[in-house]
């Protein structure tokens, strides 16, 4: 699955990653659109420095998927599939994010495998 403003996951997750980068997505006067976001580079995403060590790279994933999924669940009423929970949604997204020169539309399948959102078909 690419990409895809009409995946209610994929839009999730570019909101969720939109407000934990305010910043950044509103500078120079305009907000960073859906395709951009899903270019954003994931050692951005995650705040990777020069000279993190892999297991700074992973604490700062699963630091990012805490924030994450407090965003998609408590904020955005979204909930954790089947056989989903917080643990295990660490352990799928956690490598993913940790990859840093990976973009978020990398990460967006895995994310829709791991919430319900609201305005999935059921």
């Amino acid at each position: 699955m690419s990409w895809n403003v009409n995946e209610p996951a994929h839009r999730f997750l570019w909101r969720c990653v939109r407000s934990h980068k305010w910043d950044a997505a509103t500078s120079g006067g305009s907000m960073t659109t859906f395709d951009e976001g899903g270019q954003w580079l994931n050692a951005f995403i995650i705040d990777v420095v020069p000279g993190d060590s892999p297991e700074m790279v992973r604490f700062k994933a699963e630091k990012f998927i805490l924030i994450l999924d407090r965003l998609m669940i408590d904020v955005h009423q979204n909930t954790h599939e089947a056989g989903y929970d917080l643990s295990k949604t660490i352990a799928e997204l956690a490598p993913l994010f940790a990859a840093p020169e990976s973009k978020l539309e990398s990460c967006a399948e895995a994310v829709d495998n791991a919430y319900k959102c609201v305005g999935e078909d059921l």
